[in-house]
């Protein structure tokens, strides 16, 4: 097994890359690992869970759960998948857990809200959330949680369908095909609001 410190950026590159890394994760203390996991996946996956997520702060807790399930689950890394692949998919699954429970917990202040505020202030802070949000966001918020996972994935991250599909454990030519008809649900909105091509 090769030590952390001969492993560099560039060994990251490739399935033997990924099987030298991860035998190195599993022969070394989880600190190291983490710092050596961090360094070559870190800003990717941050950025993808911001994208998901939209909030700084909890995109960078969700990146920090996702590096440390990754630990957790190396063991059980085959190498099936690219460990990028592997690592998105586990993400995307911290992402959405998060969705989840932020919406329960909307969903009861706004139940609460709703007793007591009177309809125009009501409807004032509902207009001021809209007005904040941007266009794609909002856009892409329209679309189910799986494709805007595939556009962000494809466009952002510039993952083949077939690391697609394997992340959120789907077919490649199924996230082909989703991508595509959620690129086709996009381009009537954006038409409408006069930023169509």
């Amino acid at each position: 097994m090769l030590p952390l410190t001969h492993l560099s950026r560039q060994t990251a590159i490739g399935p033997e890359g990924d099987l030298a890394i991860v035998a190195a994760v599993r022969a070394t203390d989880s600190r190291r690992a983490l710092d050596m996991l961090a360094e070559r996946f870190q800003k990717e996956i941050a950025r993808f869970c911001y994208h998901l997520l939209r909030d700084q702060h909890d995109a960078a807790d969700a990146t920090q759960e996702t590096f440390v399930a990754v630990l957790e689950a190396i063991e059980g890394f085959r190498g099936e998948s690219s460990l990028r692949t592997w690592i998105f998919g586990i993400a995307r699954r911290r992402c959405i857990d998060r969705l989840r429970k932020q919406t329960r917990r909307k969903t009861d202040a706004t139940d609460a809200m709703d007793q007591h505020a009177d309809p125009g202030t009501l409807q004032d802070a509902r207009l001021e959330r809209c007005q904040n949000a941007s266009m794609l966001h909002r856009l892409l918020g329209e679309l189910p949680d799986i494709d805007q996972s595939i556009l962000l994935m494809r466009f952002d991250h510039g993952l083949s369908f077939q690391e697609i599909g394997e992340a959120l454990g789907i077919r490649a030519d199924n996230a082909k095909v989703r991508a595509h008809r959620a690129l086709q649900k996009l381009r009537p909105m954006l038409e409408r609001r006069g930023l169509g091509a």
